[in-house]
């Protein structure tokens, strides 16, 4: 999908969240357009953070997103509840050298075969926040400041 049109593909998705469409509809459609824009050796996902931090994975695009991401919230550590709760965005493009994450970052390497992530901050409200997260299989480099990696 050529950039300009997944940009208007999430733009109208947002609307649709803003008018009160379905939000799990919407979640997949966003992974889903991620994925797609990305590319091959990478899947992607939102994850939710609810009240009393509860976290769940509202949509991914492969089993791979969701055990990631239950790892995360087993450890209670990794990228994307750090961009759901602290950053707006976060990237690693080596997981297997990350200090940030030293439980999360090991296991996701061996046990997943994930080498880099970028995740970004969705939206914020007083109950609930949200992140897409990028997990891809080869390491990457750069960051997104200093050139678009393969990842992302």
């Amino acid at each position: 999908m050529p950039e300009h049109d997944l940009s208007r593909h999430l733009a109208a998705i947002a609307r649709d969240i803003q008018s009160g469409h379905d939000v799990e509809q919407a979640a997949n459609e966003i992974a889903a357009a991620a994925a797609e824009m990305v590319g091959t050796g990478t899947a992607a996902g939102i994850t939710l953070v609810h009240r009393g931090r509860n976290v769940s994975t509202a949509s991914a695009t492969s089993d791979l997103v969701r055990d990631g991401d239950r790892l995360q919230y087993e450890l209670r550590q990794g990228p994307c509840l750090d961009a759901a709760w602290e950053e707006e965005q976060v990237y690693s493009g080596d997981l297997a050298n990350d200090e940030r994450w030293p439980q999360w970052g090991p296991r996701v390497v061996r046990d997943l075969g994930v080498r880099s992530m970028l995740c970004t901050q969705l939206f914020t409200n007083e109950s609930q926040l949200g992140a897409l997260n990028i997990y891809a299989e080869e390491p990457s480099p750069s960051t997104p400041r200093t050139r678009r990696p393969r990842c992302c």
